[in-house]
């Protein structure tokens, strides 16, 4: 059985290095940037199914990842972040089109991913994260690692 470990940091902050760096430890594999598209999706379900009037109306599905301040819209979806966790539903309609953001918006680091991308279908928003680590440890013949995981700046709000 595997751990996982996510890692994150701000942009510029070498996030890259440190990901590299741990996975040059013959125990760790990670990933850099894998699939941001997980937490765009997860977000969109949060506020569709949990936000006020004011935050559907103002949210915009193709805005990128906000600082959580500034507005109370943005207070008001860092609650739902923070309050709410993965074993959320995902909704399967949408599957096509998560997979295809999914495949253009992956860091170049890890588009060795990419093959393996049919196999993150799954109905919960933890399922996508579990079968992602499955999908590294896979495809980067890493069977044997102890510990899997991948960077996103943004696993410091969804964690």
């Amino acid at each position: 059985m595997n751990q996982s470990l996510f890692s994150t940091g701000m942009p510029r902050s070498g996030q890259t290095l440190l990901t590299k760096s741990l996975s040059s430890h013959k125990d760790i594999m990670m990933a850099m940037g894998p699939n941001i598209e997980i937490y765009r999706f997860y977000i969109k379900h949060l506020v569709k199914k949990y936000g006020n009037k004011k935050l559907k109306k103002n949210f915009s599905k193709l805005m990128p990842f906000q600082d959580y301040f500034g507005s109370n819209e943005s207070n008001e979806l860092l609650k739902l972040i923070l309050n709410k966790n993965f074993n959320e539903n995902f909704d399967l309609k949408e599957w096509n089109v998560f997979l295809k953001k999914s495949k253009n918006r992956i860091d170049h680091d890890s588009s060795d991913l990419l093959p393996f991308f049919h196999n993150l279908k799954t109905n919960t928003y933890k399922g996508l994260i579990i079968n992602l680590i499955k999908i590294i440890k896979k495809a980067r013949n890493s069977e044997k690692k102890k510990i899997i995981g991948f960077n996103e700046s943004w696993n410091i709000c969804i964690f």
